[in-house]
């Protein structure tokens, strides 16, 4: 059985939509624990989100921020 991974701790925006209504009226209503085991994901959050009618769906975060602060021109570095 694994455990869920400890949650970073980070200023980035990536990790703080829990509660907001995002364009097209999704609400975030969960962030998905990542767990020790997990693989992927490395530079993503994951959140359950629901929209006005009941749906659920999953929504990944994007957090580029480590290689933003490692490479200055991270976007170009990204795409070679």
């Amino acid at each position: 059985m694994s455990t869920p991974a400890a949650p970073p701790t980070s200023n980035n925006a990536a990790y703080h939509l829990l509660g907001r209504v995002l364009d097209g009226d999704w609400r975030v209503v969960e962030l998905v624990e990542k767990r020790t085991d997990d693989t992927g994901g490395c530079f993503s959050v994951g959140y359950r989100v629901e929209d006005a009618s009941g749906r659920s769906a999953f929504l990944k975060a994007l957090d580029y921020s480590p290689e933003r602060s490692a490479e200055p021109n991270w976007p170009s570095s990204c795409a070679q």
